[in-house]
């Protein structure tokens, strides 16, 4: 038998990586998720609007609301209000609002078009 004295210890891994767009899915006419490869900071849900830009018809509105999907923190449900033809999402250049539990800001990206 070999005794080497050696000490236990622990590995921390730092999480540097940002959350990118994974899926984007039409629920219905108005109602639109983002699914991003994990999980978001749900403290700064109520400001993800602000990260986004939203077109009906090819004019920015701001008659949305966002909210994480219930039971899922990796995906952003976003209804928008009187929809009257083609709708089109995308997250801003630099976003500050859309980030992971580690502070990574998610990666602009889009425009996502409704069918």
């Amino acid at each position: 038998m070999i005794n080497l004295d050696v000490q236990g210890g622990e590995i921390k891994v730092l999480d540097e990586v940002a959350p990118i767009v994974k899926d984007f899915k039409q629920i219905s006419n108005s109602k639109f998720e983002l699914n991003f490869t994990e999980n978001l900071d749900s403290r700064l849900e109520s400001s993800f609007a602000q990260d986004l830009i939203v077109m009906v018809n090819g004019q920015s509105t701001n008659r949305f609301s966002t909210r994480l999907k219930t039971g899922d923190y990796s995906t952003i449900v976003i209804t928008v209000d009187n929809v009257n033809g083609p709708v089109s999402i995308e997250i801003l250049n630099n976003p500050q609002y859309i980030m992971d539990t580690s502070g990574n800001r998610a990666i602009s990206s889009g425009p996502y078009y409704s069918n």
